[in-house]
C-alpha cells in the first residue's frame, strides 16, 4: 500500500506574502512545482493544504528556510536607498532572480 503524504496546515496569507516577497506570480511557482495554478491558489485561500515534501520545495523556491511558514508574516525591514539612481530617475523593479 503507498504512503499518502502529509498535508502541512500553513496559514494562507504566509503562503502568499512568501510568494509575492519574492516576485512571484502563481503562475510561476505552478511551473516551478509542476502543479496547477488552480492548485497554488486553493493553498492561498485555504480550500486545500501543501504536502511536508511540496512545502520544502516552496521553501527553496521562494529562498526562505522552513521555518518562515509563521502564524504571521514577519515584519520587514523599509528597503534601503537605491543610489545606483538618481532621485529623479524612475526605479526598476529587480528581477526575481536576482532577489
Amino acid at each position: 500500500m503507498p504512503k499518502k503524504s502529509l498535508e502541512v496546515h500553513i496559514e494562507p496569507k504566509i503562503l502568499k506574502w512568501a510568494r509575492e516577497s519574492i516576485g512571484l506570480s502563481p503562475e510561476e511557482v505552478s511551473k516551478r512545482l509542476g502543479l496547477s495554478v488552480e492548485t497554488i491558489n486553493k493553498w492561498e485561500l485555504w480550500q486545500k493544504h501543501p504536502t511536508l515534501k511540496t512545502l520544502e520545495n516552496l521553501a527553496n523556491i521562494y529562498k526562505r528556510p522552513l521555518a518562515f511558514f509563521l502564524a504571521t508574516p514577519p515584519k520587514e525591514l523599509p528597503l534601503l536607498n537605491d543610489f545606483r539612481y538618481f532621485p529623479t530617475e524612475e526605479k526598476l523593479t529587480l528581477s526575481s532572480i536576482l532577489v
